[in-house]
């Protein structure tokens, strides 16, 4: 039994495909059932050769990317056709600003009324801490390094009336030059005074022994001083001159001149301590002169209306004031210095 290719109608033999064409042969045994006649137009036998799958190409792996070198510039310089401009190479462009809106909400960091509110915490805290300072109780200390040594000039004549301020000095009592015969002088530091009463001494912050006798009101220094506990009133000074004198003009620091400053807050002695507001002299032949006296702390004078010639001279105590208030306040009348100006007798 011959046997054809369905695809090119060559003989094939038993060979199992077309020796021509390739297409499969297949037997009568084993090929297809006769079709009807309605399927026999659609059908066909032949079929499509398989074929074995391909494994596409691997894409190559790209050279990893590196920084432009010199060299590569010169070899696209060396392919640049005669003429041709190098590419213009462009800075890239800045980032666009916000516009005015957005640029206020980023600048809003905090609501604006906060800002007052700490401002207004810190005033009131600020005021609170000048209340406490000038009234709370505390002790008060004296002592060097808490303020500076004031002295207080000696006068050597003329009749001003005005007082006179005391300056700062660390090197004691001011001196003054001899005083030409018949010139007046302050005497005050060749005196001697005696008061009825004098408080008791007692130990500063830095435990220093700090003194309040009547001698201080003659050692030229107004940051030391005489006092005695409680109100002063009607107490009597008095002070004998080296020599019998012609007394010209008189006065006094009326309170204890000084500021201690301790654990960073400034006392002021001169207000926490009693002041003499109103004082009488007394002189060797009865006459007197009162003097009514500031809140200040420099020496307050007063010219007597003729001169007095005597060898002691008496300060009584006519009124005082009461204790002041905060830390410094202290139950004591004080007096830091007296001037007695006049002519020593020859």
């Amino acid at each position: 039994m011959t046997t054809t290719c369905a695809s090119c109608g060559s003989e094939v033999g038993d060979a199992p495909s077309c020796p021509s064409c390739g297409a499969a042969v297949l037997s009568p045994q084993t090929g297809p059932q006769p079709r009807t006649p309605s399927t026999w137009r659609t059908d066909t036998a032949e079929r499509a050769a398989l074929r074995e799958a391909v494994e596409p190409a691997s894409a190559p792996i790209p050279a990893p990317a590196r920084y432009p070198l010199f060299a590569d510039e010169l070899d696209v310089a060396a392919h640049r056709e005669p003429g041709q401009r190098a590419p213009a190479i462009y800075a890239p462009e800045p980032p666009a600003y916000l516009d005015d809106e957005e640029d206020a909400d980023d600048r809003r960091g905090s609501p604006p009324w906060l800002v007052w509110a700490i401002l207004a915490v810190v005033l009131v805290l600020v005021a609170f801490a000048g209340v406490w300072l000038l009234f709370s109780p505390s002790e008060g200390r004296s002592g060097p390094g808490t303020g500076e040594t004031l002295s207080v000039p000696r006068a050597s004549g003329g009749t001003d009336d005005s007082p006179s301020s005391s300056g700062p000095s660390s090197s004691g009592p001011a001196t003054s030059e001899p005083a030409a015969p018949g010139e007046a002088v302050d005497v005050a530091s060749s005196a001697t005074a005696v008061a009825p009463r004098t408080a008791p001494p007692n130990a500063d912050a830095f435990g220093n022994r700090t003194t309040y006798d009547a001698a201080n009101m003659l050692d030229g220094l107004a940051d030391t001083c005489w006092r005695m506990a409680g109100d002063g009133t009607g107490s009597e000074l008095t002070f004998t001159l080296s020599s019998s004198t012609s007394i010209t003009r008189v006065g006094l620091i009326n309170g204890y001149a000084k500021n201690a400053f301790v654990g960073g807050h400034n006392l002021n002695w001169y207000l926490g301590n009693r002041r003499v507001l109103m004082a009488q002299w007394i002189f060797d032949d009865g006459s007197t002169i009162d003097q009514a006296l500031r809140a200040t702390k420099q020496m307050q004078t007063i010219e007597l209306s003729s001169t007095v010639t005597t060898s002691t001279i008496k300060l009584r105590l006519v009124s005082v004031s009461s204790p002041g208030g905060g830390r410094s306040a202290r139950d004591y009348t004080a007096v830091s210095e007296v001037s007695l100006v006049g002519v020593p007798s020859a």
